[in-house]
Formats: C-alpha cells, structure tokens, sequence
C-alpha cells in the first residue's frame, strides 16, 4: 500500500491518517474492527459497540516522490 522513500514525520502521518479512517472505530475509538465489502461499497463495523458506518473506498497506494528537486537555475 505504501511505495517509495518516506520521511519518518511524513510515513507516521500517513500510518495515522489509515488508521483513523480505516481502523479505529468512530463511537467507541476501539480498533476491534473489521472493513468489510458490500455491493461496492466499504463498510467500517465494530466488534465492540457494533456500530458501522461506509468508509471511502482505498483507489491507490501512497506514492513517494523519490529523486533530486530542480534547482531552477
């Protein structure tokens, strides 16, 4: 899911941002959950209090930007 070359700052932004969205229940902040798939959607459900919700669908991995910047000179 993650490809490239990555600052630590920069990889534990994207770490937490997935498991916010991903993981981590929204009512009970319990990460007991599971991502399930129903009729092209992507449900979030909770093992703890049971509640779900639908979660964005995951298009692509994250991309880091690997190589020299251009100085413009």
């Amino acid at each position: 899911v993650v490809k490239g070359r990555f600052a630590p700052k920069n990889f534990e932004w994207i770490l937490r941002r997935y498991i916010s969205d991903y993981v981590i229940c929204p009512g009970c902040k319990s990460p007991d959950t599971i991502l399930m798939k129903e009729n092209r959607l992507f449900f979030l459900r909770c093992e703890k209090c049971g509640s779900g919700r639908s979660v964005a669908p995951i298009k692509a991995g994250f991309v880091a930007r690997v190589g020299r910047r251009n100085t413009g000179t």
